[in-house]
């Protein structure tokens, strides 16, 4: 989080511009003004301005975050605002494939890919990966937690484990994703995947007439 305090206004230059690095959140940065903000022309400014008096977005200027003002108005003119920080949900989707998804009996072991996309709008942490029947999958295979998942993007691992049984019998397990994102916001997501040992094929016995017997 970072907080900038201005004791007394904020006036950004025309055609200047702040921007983030390293992943940092518009949403928790904070611009806390003793009396009056001013966006300049075509600027650009991230954050969430906190202005005592008041907040006024010249032509062209473009906010991401949030203009807050106290006890005056806050003004826009022809201004581009994206309320960034306005309840973002964050948003991720799931998937779990197994190879092969079957095998003769007794069974043995299966490789299992897991994949989670990033479909929110801020960067986010994978602080969980969870399956129902192999338990944690941090240090399981190629999968571990704690790397970030940028914007749009995916992460993908693989682990192996058995399931064994008689022949007709199979398994479905669910793997749980769990993202953090930038904002402190969490998603969680869900994915299955079944695996099978199939009944064994049908076999068909004829029985022949035995001739040495006949009159």
């Amino acid at each position: 989080m970072f907080i900038f305090k201005i004791g007394s206004t904020l006036t950004t230059a025309s055609a200047s511009n702040v921007s983030l690095i390293n992943s940092a959140s518009a949403c928790r940065v904070f611009w806390q003004v003793g009396s009056s903000a001013t966006l300049g022309t075509n600027s650009t400014l991230v954050g969430n301005v906190l202005a005592l008096t008041s907040v006024t977005a010249d032509t062209g200027a473009s906010i991401y975050g949030r203009l807050l003002a106290r006890n005056a108005a806050v003004t826009l003119q022809t201004t581009n605002a994206q309320p960034t920080c306005a309840g973002a949900v964050p948003r991720i989707a799931v998937t779990k494939t197994a190879s092969p998804s079957s095998r003769p009996e007794p069974g043995g072991s299966f490789n299992f890919t897991v994949k989670v996309t990033n479909n929110g709008v801020a960067d986010g942490d994978l602080t969980k990966l969870v399956d129902d029947v192999y338990g944690d999958l941090n240090g399981l295979g190629t999968c571990a937690t704690g790397g970030t998942i940028p914007v749009g993007n995916s992460y993908s691992c693989v682990f192996s484990g058995s399931f064994t049984g008689v022949a007709g019998d199979s398994q479905t397990d669910t793997v749980t994703a769990t993202l953090l994102d930038a904002n402190q916001a969490t998603a969680m997501g869900p994915a299955q995947a079944t695996v099978r040992l199939p009944p064994p094929g049908m076999l068909e016995i004829c029985t022949l007439p035995n001739h040495a017997n006949a009159p």
